[in-house]
This record gives structure tokens, C-alpha cells and sequence, in this order.
């Protein structure tokens, strides 16, 4: 099955940058992620159906993360045409960036950004995608394109105090003994992203970067910013 592949190794692959990510991984439900598997080769469809299974886990107070395993999405061409049609939908912004000097060159940056309530206003949640593609740095690789983010409630405050302006999967509200323990965890997920990285730090792998495709694919695929 993808999704047990999926999850299987992200709890044993330490190329995966997030520490937190690998911890969902291990007690999905206790942690409150749900995970759905999304097959189809139409962009435009699979695009709807992640923005309605989204929906629902917005609406549901037991659910802040989620992550859609698409084992047909075997392209960067496919990833891009997702990607843009889910830019289409009204609760999504996808944005776009060049990124120079990379370990690839430089690379178009997509940031797929879904939009959840909070108050009485909305809060941007910055997506995450990895997949099986050798022009991704090492903590985006994956055995199957996946595709994750956060869909709770939105903190009032980052735990270093300050006001709450967009959110990503390090905001679950993973229950930590002390302040000090969530920043030791920070820290290592830190460590590990540049461990992965061979020790040299990479644009590709910044949060707020969802996935990278070269250049040349962009130019080909005419979504050059």
C-alpha cells in the first residue's frame, strides 16, 4: 500500500529534514494527522479532491495535519500541473520564485499555500511536498509523490512569543514537557536538515519552499515567474 510505504519510511529515514514530520509519522492519530491516498493522472481532479478532503479536516476539531500520498504524480511536468491547478481553487495561493546559485543552479521555487480559519480571519499554511525525484535535495526525496500541511486551528502565538502570520507543520500542538524540549526539537530538525544536506545548506529545502523544479523544466513548461 503507498500510504504504509509512505509512512514507513518516513519514520525510519532520517534524510527527512522535519523531526517533526518523522514524530507524526510514528503516532499518526495520536497526533492528530489523517492521511488519504489520491490516485488519477488528471491535475485539475486531483487538485479538487485535495482541496475537499482538506475541507473536511478543517472542519474537524480532532484533525490538524494532513498528508495525501499520489502514487500516480510520477513527474516534476505532473507535480507543476497539481500544483497550478490547486493554485485555481479559492482557498489557495500558489506563488512562485526563482532561487539562484542553488546545488541545481538555479530553480523555480513553488510555495503552495492553503489558507485556514482563524478567528475571524484566515491564516496562510504553507504545504510541504516530497517525491521520488533526483532533482529534489535529499530531504524532499520520497519512495511516492506526498504532499503535506497543517489544518487545525492556528496558534495565537509562536512558541517564541510572537504573533502567528503562517503556519506549517512545526505548529502542531505536539504536547512538549518544557519550552526548552520544542526548541531542542527545533534544533535538531535544524541538524538534521543540514546533515542531509551533506553540511552545506540549500534554498530548496527552506520551509517556506513547497517543492523546486530546474530551470530548464520550468522554461519548457512555460511557468517562469
Amino acid at each position: 500500500m503507498p500510504l504504509n510505504k509512505y509512512r514507513e519510511w518516513k519514520r525510519i529515514n532520517f534524510d527527512v529534514g522535519c523531526v517533526f514530520a518523522r514524530l507524526m509519522a510514528t503516532k499518526p492519530d495520536e497526533y492528530g494527522q489523517r492521511a488519504e491516498v489520491i490516485s488519477g493522472a488528471n491535475p485539475e481532479a486531483v487538485a479538487s479532491k485535495i482541496e475537499s478532503m482538506v475541507t473536511v479536516f478543517v472542519s474537524d476539531p480532532e484533525v490538524v495535519a494532513a498528508a495525501f500520498v499520489l502514487p500516480t504524480i510520477k513527474s516534476l511536468p505532473a507535480v507543476v500541473r497539481v500544483a497550478l491547478a490547486l493554485g485555481s481553487k479559492p482557498n489557495w495561493t500558489v506563488s512562485r520564485s526563482i532561487l539562484q546559485g542553488t546545488p541545481k543552479g538555479d530553480v523555480v521555487a513553488f510555495n503552495l499555500v492553503r489558507h485556514v480559519p482563524m478567528s475571524a480571519t484566515t491564516c496562510p499554511s504553507e504545504s510541504l511536498l516530497l517525491g521520488p525525484f533526483k532533482e529534489f535535495p535529499n530531504t524532499r526525496r520520497a519512495p511516492v509523490t506526498a504532499l503535506e500541511l497543517f489544518v487545525g486551528v492556528p496558534p495565537t502565538h509562536k512558541h517564541d512569543g510572537s504573533p502567528t502570520t503562517k503556519v506549517h507543520l512545526a505548529d502542531v500542538p505536539i504536547q512538549f514537557p518544557t519550552a526548552a524540549a520544542f526548541d531542542s526539537m527545533w534544533e535538531s530538525t535544524k541538524k538534521a536538515r543540514l546533515r542531509s544536506l551533506g553540511g552545506a545548506d540549500d534554498a530548496r529545502a527552506k520551509a517556506k519552499v513547497t517543492f523546486s523544479i530546474p530551470m530548464s523544466v520550468a522554461t519548457k513548461l512555460g511557468c517562469v515567474p
